[in-house]
């Protein structure tokens, strides 16, 4: 891959060690060459088998400190009276067999999807075309459920949704560059915490390694030793 001007001009700071998360999360920001106020992504490795990373690590996680990103497009599946509250509560679609036709002919325009438990067996056959995008709902992401208006807000006021990829690594954005360092701190923090409580697995044995940067800059890996101060 052909590396920038920009980038090639941050790797000799890239390679000076950071000791501490505070540290790196603000050795991240400096290594951030994009104009824009881009995302903070951290990226954490489990130690999963082959078995385990067939069954991805997934869930939803209201941030301490949301991020700031355009406003995200929500379609809600669900009854007449699913699809008012929804509307009522700022979802940009709601309805049921409409989207459903709309989805099989090839729309996707839309970020989070959200269905009522009621809509599931009807939108089943979607999972074909949304679940490969991450998109179909999910009662463990808590994108199936019955509080939807809830639901809405929660999005709308920074929850985020995460899963592991088939390499066993969870991918997920935990603030901005423009973010204070102690608020994504805190964000991490919360995060690990909530990734523990999930699994079966102690700490020790959990933690592979970590990556935290800016959506364009360079890396900075994290000792996962940081994160026992979480648990």
């Amino acid at each position: 891959m052909k590396r920038g001007k920009k980038y090639k001009a941050l790797i000799p700071s890239s390679k000076k060690e950071s000791v501490g998360l505070l540290n790196q999360i603000k050795k991240a920001k400096e290594l951030s060459y994009s104009k824009f106020d881009g995302t903070i992504d951290l990226s954490i490795y489990l130690n999963l088998d082959e078995k385990e990373k067939k069954q991805p690590v997934r869930g939803s996680i209201s941030l301490v400190s949301p991020i700031k990103k355009e406003e995200k497009r929500i379609l809600v599946f669900g009854d007449e009276k699913v699809v008012k509250d929804a509307i009522e509560a700022g979802a940009t679609y709601a309805g049921l067999d409409d989207y459903i036709e709309k989805i099989n002919k090839s729309w996707l325009e839309f970020d989070i999807c959200l269905a009522h438990p009621q809509a599931m067996l009807k939108i089943a056959s979607l999972g074909r075309v949304l679940g490969p995008r991450g998109l179909m709902p999910n009662p463990k992401t808590g994108t199936v459920t019955e509080k939807i208006k809830e639901t809405i807000e929660e999005y709308k006021s920074g929850k985020v949704s995460f899963k592991s990829d088939e390499n066993g690594v969870v991918h997920i954005s935990i603030g901005n560059v423009n973010t204070k360092d102690d608020e994504i701190y805190e964000n991490i923090k919360r995060f690990i915490k909530q990734l523990q409580s999930m699994n079966v697995k102690p700490f020790a044995i959990l933690f592979k390694s970590a990556y935290i940067s800016a959506t364009m800059g360079l890396s900075v890996k994290i000792s996962t030793d940081e994160f026992i101060k979480f648990i």
